[in-house]
């Protein structure tokens, strides 16, 4: 049974890497959903793996845009110390600060109940912004306003390293479209951005988080690295070329919602328990 878990999560893995390197962003967000209930992991390990997994598979990525000239070093600047700031408050303040057993409506509820649901509704703004069509900046004060401009990417990259940090997820699908829309970069290029500011701040959180590591569990996470970077190579070169990358951002959002269905009903069914 545990060989068969193993090879879904083989699986699971490499097609994961398969999206991400077909939209670029917001494949990884299928890393915790799977080292929780295929490997069998706790949510509070699953997200510490899971910042080892997104930053390899960011780092992967980011050589096809490097290599391409699709990064601007300037603009990732900006986000990435706050971003690195919040991730360092998630896993060295947040996440500890939270109780293991939290009294909620008559009942006892645990932190990792708490980081289900919070990552489910994670899940459920990643889809949004896959499925729901993208509208243009309605607010071109942002543009005249630098200062402004600036406040509000820092706060949001604070936010977004809080996030990264507390769920284990890159949050490339908020990075991206601020990227694109604030900074009037094209979406090849915020993309490739994206990918410096998520491996900086997954690496962090992984080393942030080192002492919730096992050791058994760094040979299945080889092969799983392994599938996801074959899934990347797969997407990125292969499969891009032969399908409109657009076309798979609808499937793919549904099926995070439902994945974000079954996390948020588990989380839910035990605290109800």
């Amino acid at each position: 049974m545990e060989n068969f878990g193993l090879i879904i999560s083989v699986i699971g893995f490499a097609f994961m890497g398969t999206m991400l390197g077909l939209l670029g962003a917001g494949g990884s967000i299928l890393s915790v959903p799977l080292l929780i209930y295929v490997i069998g992991l706790t949510p509070v390990v699953a997200t510490s793996y899971s910042l080892v997994i997104v930053a390899f598979c960011a780092a992967v990525a980011l050589l096809t845009y490097l290599k391409a000239g699709l990064v601007d070093f300037k603009v990732a600047a900006v986000f990435a110390p706050l971003t690195v700031a919040g991730v360092w408050f998630a896993r060295k303040i947040l996440l500890p600060a939270v109780p293991d057993s939290i009294a909620l409506l008559g009942t006892s509820v645990s932190k990792d109940v708490v980081i289900l649901t919070v990552f489910g509704l994670v899940m459920l703004r990643a889809a949004w912004v896959m499925l729901v069509p993208k509208t243009k900046n309605k607010s071109p004060i942002l543009q005249k306003n630098r200062t402004l401009l600036f406040i509000i990417t820092g706060v949001r990259g604070l936010f977004l390293g809080v996030l990264t940090g507390f769920v284990g997820a890159g949050g490339g699908f908020m990075l991206v479209p601020a990227i694109h829309q604030w900074f009037r970069l094209p979406m090849d290029r915020a993309i490739g951005t994206s990918l410096v500011v998520i491996v900086t701040n997954a690496s962090l959180g992984a080393i942030f988080s080192i002492h919730h590591f096992e050791l058994p569990m760094f040979w299945k996470l080889s092969g799983l690295l392994l599938a996801a970077t074959a899934g990347i190579y797969l997407g990125g070169t292969v499969l891009r070329k032969k399908i409109d990358p657009k076309s798979l951002r609808p499937v793919f959002g549904w099926m995070i919602v439902i994945i974000a269905v079954y996390v948020l009903y588990d989380g839910i069914s035990k605290i109800l328990r």
